[in-house]
Order: C-alpha cells, then sequence, then structure tokens
C-alpha cells in the first residue's frame, strides 16, 4: 500500500465514524503481560530496521510498559544507528536502539526493583505479510462502513 491508499483508508473511516487506527502487536506480547509498571526502573530496547520504518515496533512497547509522559528524549545515534534516551515524568528510562541489519531480534531488556528481565521476540519475513494485508485489503476495505469485525 502507498500513502495514498492508507489515507483512504482513514478518510472512510473517519466518514463512517469507525475507529481505525496503526500500531504494533509487539505491544500486547504476553511476554511482559506480568510486569508491574510500577516496578520497572529502566528499559533497553534493540531492533532491526531503520527508525523510520520500525521504530513503532520498540517505541509502542516502551509505552504500553511505561506510559507516554516523557520529560525528554535525546538523540544518541552514530550517524549510521538510530539510538534514543528517553526519560519519563516517573524518572523511569529507556533506551531504544536500531542496529539495522545486524539483528533479526526485538529485544527488551527490563529492569523492575526485583529482576532482570529479558524479552526477545524474533522477526519473520515481511514479504509474507506484505502479500497477506494487500490480498485481504478487498476484503477488510468493505467492512469499514459496516463497523462489523470479519472475525
Amino acid at each position: 500500500m502507498n500513502f495514498c491508499e492508507i489515507a483512504l483508508h482513514f478518510e472512510l473511516a473517519s466518514k463512517h465514524n469507525t475507529p481505525l487506527y496503526s500500531s504494533s502487536a509487539l505491544r500486547y506480547a504476553p511476554e511482559y503481560a506480568n510486569i508491574e509498571q510500577s516496578e520497572i526502573d529502566m528499559i533497553a530496547s534493540i531492533g532491526p530496521g531503520l527508525f523510520s520504518n520500525y521504530g513503532i515496533h520498540q517505541i509502542e512497547p516502551i509505552v504500553a510498559l511505561l506510559g507516554s509522559q516523557v520529560r525528554k528524549v535525546m538523540y544518541i545515534g552514530s550517524g549510521q544507528t538510530d539510538a534514543f534516551l528517553i526519560l519519563f515524568e516517573s524518572g523511569q528510562t529507556a533506551s531504544v536502539h536500531h542496529l539495522v541489519v545486524i539483528t533479526s531480534i526485538y529485544q527488551l531488556v527490563i529492569r523492575t526493583v526485583l529482576a532482570w528481565n529479558l524479552v526477545q521476540m524474533r522477526t519473520f519475513s515481511l514479504m509474507p505479510f506484505k502479500i497477506w494485508f494487500v490480498s485481504l485489503n478487498p476484503v477488510f476495505h468493505p467492512l469499514i462502513p459496516t463497523k462489523r469485525s470479519p472475525l
């Protein structure tokens, strides 16, 4: 899909008052469902790809775990790899590192007051997903006006 096609989906959803949003499935990963937010001291996130394409997959889990009340964001990248340091209003911190082609694993190191937690999620080739999404696009598009899930 290109930008114009995506914009049409959002326009159609708005016209029919149907909620539509973009997110990363990693936000809902069960691997960190039992980690208590108030006990988190820091998160270090490492993932593949360019921030402009894959940043959402690191930011979403951090926001799910620490919230969105950010005090400060500092770019600490090298020019060849993007990296950020995030300071939250709560005093908790997170770092985000994009290693471009070195890894195919999304990894969160979560330090709580009780323990260190390592969460790893292997990525898959995006080509099958892209083919699946594009092939289902004609199926989902007519459902927007109905406000009904196909499942």
